[in-house]
């Protein structure tokens, strides 16, 4: 499950740049405790650029009694995985192992879909495929692993759905989109998605290691899922968040999923031609300057924004879900103005 919305997000997402640059420690730790006091921000906060990040944290990582969260805590971080497998997918792209023009069909062959020589990876990455939204017609379905942790096969059987428009016709959003970038990856690297994800991402960053399962994080430092109930925050069920891929399934800290999104901004990691075609792709407003994902399953609500022209980003990670989404966007506003100069 995801959500995003391009008319609010893109407007937070102004207050919170252009001032995290300034941002004073002291003032963002007294912007986050004043929400958790609210019910609505139970989390981690990391916002600003590469070499000045402001970071805060409130709540626990299992109510009541549990570790405090910080900026290296992990949470399921949803639909913010598509930045991971944006990014991954570019490296790709100018290492010149993958063709953003190419059809899927070239580096899955086998996928049971007549559109798969027509949709091309660039279509996909940019949400303008015309697949739809889900594989399964429901986000409480994902893909399958072979042995290998590999997910390709899976959706080379599976995939062969109807397109619901014009591939390049019109943008729609599409976690099975993200999926099929998550096979290209596989096929290009010969690795599972979430291998490929630490080499060609984490560790050029020189950040420690993301993970799909929570067996390969262990018990420690995973936060658990949490939503607004009677008193303040209700311990909710586990969701199979691994299952949800290349579109949904990562666990990450605040301060890796910050290392990523002001990383980009490296010329060594990442060139402007990849910079550009990164802020024009999903999420980024009109005006090309900033870019935001926005991601939610249960227990879970977080939020990433990028600003181009700053070099700065601001990230917040949730594990206490507020029955309004929009609550939660309205105080992330509210902290990015506590915030300003």
């Amino acid at each position: 499950m995801s959500f995003k919305s391009t008319v609010v997000l893109p407007l937070i997402a102004a207050a919170v740049v252009v001032s995290s640059a300034h941002a004073d420690r002291a003032d963002v730790r007294r912007a986050v405790v004043r929400a958790r006091g609210s019910g609505v921000l139970h989390g981690s906060v990391v916002a600003g650029s590469a070499d000045r990040p402001v970071r805060s944290s409130t709540g626990s990582i299992a109510e009541p009694d549990g570790d405090d969260i910080d900026a290296d805590t992990r949470f399921r971080i949803a639909s913010l995985t598509k930045l991971f497998t944006q990014v991954a997918a570019l490296r790709l792209a100018e290492s010149g192992d993958l063709d953003l023009d190419a059809p899927i069909g070239r580096y899955r062959p086998d996928l049971r879909a007549p559109w798969k020589d027509t949709v091309t990876i660039r279509q996909l990455l940019a949400m303008t495929s015309g697949l739809p939204r889900e594989l399964h017609g429901s986000p409480e379905r994902g893909v399958e692993y072979d042995d290998a942790g590999l997910a390709g096969a899976y959706l080379d059987a599976h995939a062969g759905i109807e397109l619901e428009s014009d591939p390049g016709d019109r943008g729609s959003y599409s976690n099975l989109g993200y999926w099929l970038v998550g096979a290209a990856i596989e096929s290009v690297t010969g690795k599972p998605y979430i291998d490929a994800v630490n080499e060609l991402v984490m560790a050029p960053l020189g950040a420690d290691p993301v993970a799909l399962s929570p067996a390969e994080l262990g018990a420690d430092g995973l936060a658990a899922p949490h939503v607004s109930g009677d008193r303040g925050c209700d311990r909710a069920p586990d969701y199979p968040v691994d299952q949800r891929y290349s579109s949904g399934g990562i666990a990450a800290s605040a301060g890796q999923v910050h290392a990523v999104a002001v990383g980009i901004f490296d010329g060594a990691f990442l060139s402007d031609a990849g910079v550009r075609e990164l802020f024009s792709q999903f999420g980024t407003e009109p005006e090309g300057r900033i870019t935001t994902v926005a991601g939610m399953v249960p227990g879970f609500m977080n939020l990433v924004m990028i600003d181009r022209e700053s070099e700065s980003a601001v990230v917040s990670l949730n594990n206490c879900v507020a029955e309004d989404p929009n609550a939660f966007m309205a105080v992330v506003r509210s902290i990015a103005e506590s915030m300003g100069e």
